[in-house]
This record gives C-alpha cells, structure tokens and sequence, in this order.
C-alpha cells in the first residue's frame, strides 16, 4: 500500500500522464495514378488503428493541384506530380506522406 501511494505521488508531482493519439495510428495510401495525361489518378487514405474523423491537405508541386480541408477518404480527379499529403484525425493525430502520380 505504502508503494502505491508513493508511486501516485511520484506521478502526480510530475504532472498529468499525457497519452499519445498518433502511438499506434498508420496512415496508409493506395495510389491510383492518371491515365492517358489526364487528371483522373487518386488516393484512397486509410488512417489504421482509428476509427476517428479525418481533415486532408493535399499540397501540389502546382498551386492549382492544392486541395484544402478535405473530408474524406478518396481523393480524385489528380494530375500526375508530387504532393504532401497532411491528414489531421479528430482524436488529434496528425501523419503526413510524400505521394507522387505518375
């Protein structure tokens, strides 16, 4: 018993235990690249370990193939290029990828 309250105390003084949301989380994504020069590739994202809500980012190597504050899985309608993919989940976990369309 002795233990117990010295350990909680030990703790406490430290301050809260903070959890990290992102500990266990994977950001996966399959790429679909464009056909024939078009821009019809895309990505479908897939947030492993969290069932959470998802805001995406989409940064292109063109200031036109940028897409902001995207709620969704699948991203379409992409020019071939390279990108920054940022996803953001609602539990507060935040993963990024570098993805390129060919």
């Amino acid at each position: 018993m002795k233990l117990l309250i010295i350990s909680l105390l030990f703790f406490s003084a430290r301050g809260p235990i903070s959890v990290d949301p992102c500990e266990n989380v994977e950001l996966k994504v399959e790429i679909e690249n464009s056909q024939e020069g078009k821009n019809n590739g895309s990505l479908e994202i897939e947030i492993e370990e969290s069932n959470a809500d998802i805001t995406v980012f989409l940064f292109g190597d063109k200031r036109f193939k940028n897409q902001l504050n995207l709620h969704t899985h699948n991203v379409q309608n992409l020019a071939s290029g390279h990108y920054f993919l940022i996803v953001q989940t609602s539990e507060g976990c935040t993963k990024t990828k570098k993805v390129t369309i060919k």
